[in-house]
């Protein structure tokens, strides 16, 4: 199986094979939701803070002997206004660097130690671990935050996925895996890495609280749940291939429909609702 040590950049460049994230969007939302993030000629190239918070912590934990050289904190009283900090600022830009709010940076280096400090992770450092890298076949491809190759300690291989969140216990956590479709993505991965080398490697998750005190988690994605995700993916992927295919990337739909209330929003008044049939 050949690793890909490309950027990210050229990663998501690449219209021409799915990707999980597609998947998932395909899943939770409709196609022509799908369109407008992926395919659209005038796709909004959307970098919001908490995408760049996510990449400096991705750094921080996975390339911590570079993180100073990517990331810097922005000087207290920098006024561009004037002739100093005008200097101040262009030498700042000409280095390269990412300025950042002093409580982010130190966020990101807590939260990447609240994951080096975890057991799993000195055997993932243990066993070669590649990071930020690429897996492609013909029509599907997905980048990886830590792949380790078949090792004693992991026979089939594993990939890592990380994840920053505001709680990351099991039940809160739980919920995550369900609504944000980690586990269409750990069946897309396991699936593409099996493909490509005969072997299916265990998915873990490491959630990290973006608070204080920054408890990371790790959690095994079992073969129930990653069963559950590959069903959900299988038919996400067909559905955009189809719509890929077709060229009709439908929303909603136009006709009118009824409405309903979730269910639970019946059940305060289940003995005062009047329930008629047809015999009635």
């Amino acid at each position: 199986m050949e690793l890909l040590d490309i950027t990210e950049d050229e990663y998501h460049a690449d219209k021409t094979r799915i990707s999980a994230s597609m998947v998932k969007m395909m899943h939770a939302k409709t196609p022509a939701h799908v369109y407008d993030a992926y395919f659209a000629e005038d796709r909004e190239q959307k970098d919001t803070p908490a995408m760049a918070f996510g990449r400096m912590v991705h750094a921080a934990i996975l390339e911590p002997e570079k993180f100073d050289d990517k990331f810097m904190v922005m000087p207290e009283g920098l006024d561009r206004r004037t002739k100093e900090g005008k200097d101040l600022w262009a030498d700042i830009q000409a280095s390269g660097k990412s300025v950042v709010k002093h409580d982010e940076f130190n966020s990101a280096l807590k939260m990447s130690a609240s994951v080096h400090a975890l057991p799993i992770w000195v055997d993932i450092m243990a066993n070669n671990p590649q990071f930020e890298v690429s897996v492609k076949t013909k029509e599907k491809r997905a980048r990886m935050d830590t792949f380790v190759p078949p090792c004693a300690r992991f026979p089939d291989g594993l990939i890592v996925d990380l994840k920053s969140t505001v709680d990351a216990s099991p039940f809160a956590f739980g919920r995550d895996l369900n609504k944000l479709g980690y586990h269409l993505q750990a069946a897309y991965y396991c699936d593409l890495v099996a493909e490509l080398s005969g072997k299916t490697p265990e998915f873990l998750v490491i959630a990290v609280e973006k608070t204080r005190p920054f408890i990371a988690k790790p959690y095994w994605v079992g073969a129930g749940e990653i069963e559950i995700g590959r069903k959900y993916a299988m038919e996400a992927y067909q559905k955009l291939v189809d719509c890929i295919a077709l060229n009709n990337w439908y929303g909603y739909g136009d006709e009118p429909e009824d409405i309903e209330l979730p269910g639970w929003a019946y059940s305060e008044f289940e003995e005062s609702l009047e329930i008629t049939t047809e015999d009635d």
